[in-house]
């Protein structure tokens, strides 16, 4: 496995094991399924309430934020880890 190293200020070397490009790639297709999944349920959920009528639209907007935003929301909350990097070991480092 591949293995970079940082220097820290301190002269400190830290050394990470790279994530493979299957681990990034089930960590992706993990984001996506969730991703997928709410946009399933939000379209049950408006199927469910005969639909929703055109003059609320903002509504559209807003259930679909989330799916807009999850990445930046995942790596800012959960310490530069969406939910599928989480699940498989990948972490983002500077």
């Amino acid at each position: 496995m591949a293995v970079i190293s940082i220097t820290t200020s301190q002269n400190i070397e830290l050394e990470y094991d790279l994530a493979s490009l299957g681990e990034r790639i089930v960590a992706t297709i993990i984001d996506l399924v969730i991703l997928v999944g709410y946009v399933i349920i939000i379209g049950m959920f408006t199927n469910l309430s005969n639909g929703l009528d055109y003059k609320y639209g903002w509504v559209y907007l807003f259930l679909f934020l989330p799916v807009t935003f999850y990445s930046l929301l995942c790596e800012t909350f959960l310490n530069g880890q969406s939910v599928g990097k989480k699940v498989m070991g990948v972490k983002v480092v500077s």
